[in-house]
């Protein structure tokens, strides 16, 4: 897949759309959360299918990837009810889980 922006401009409108929509049932915080998974689950899924640039030392995809991954276990941490350190405990698996996605996106 080549990279269009159109397409992640489409994927902001969604995520904010979600957020928006989903504000009528939830708290403010986890509607926000609720858009920023829309967002994250596209990085991620993206950084997957972006076709890979051989002369970047640090490509788009795997860029993208990881900040998704991030984003993804942010945004879980929030809307699933968890104490603090449960919480902590995901974000910090979620960080080291990019590091991973990372390393298999630059070696694929």
């Amino acid at each position: 897949m080549r990279y269009k922006p159109l397409y992640d401009f489409l994927a902001l409108v969604l995520s904010l759309i979600v957020g928006i929509v989903s504000s009528y049932t939830m708290p403010l915080t986890q509607s926000v959360e609720a858009g920023l998974l829309v967002l994250s689950l596209w990085l991620a899924l993206t950084g997957l299918l972006l076709e890979k640039e051989p002369s970047v030392y640090v490509s788009r995809r795997t860029v993208r990837g990881s900040l998704g991954v991030i984003l993804f276990s942010l945004s879980i941490a929030g809307l699933l009810p968890m104490d603090m350190r449960a919480k902590a405990l995901v974000v910090v698996a979620g960080l080291g889980f990019s590091g991973l996605y990372a390393y298999v996106l630059e070696r694929g």
